[in-house]
């Protein structure tokens, strides 16, 4: 049994940004500015990595 690790990583990269897209959305304090702010930084890490984690998943299909 052939397991690629490249396509591990990659499905990891998505679950994570997953997780932390819901782990956001989840938290209902806004009321800090901070928390706010940290949630944005989650937020745009979560795209980023998504996004890179998709790019190289359906790359490495064709």
């Amino acid at each position: 049994m052939n397991i690629d690790i490249t396509k591990l990583l990659d499905w990891g990269l998505i679950v994570l940004s997953l997780y932390l897209v819901v782990d956001t959305l989840l938290q209902t304090n806004h009321n800090n500015p901070y928390n706010m702010f940290i949630i944005t930084l989650k937020l745009i890490v979560a795209i980023i990595v998504g996004l890179f984690g998709m790019y190289t998943t359906f790359y490495n299909i064709y």
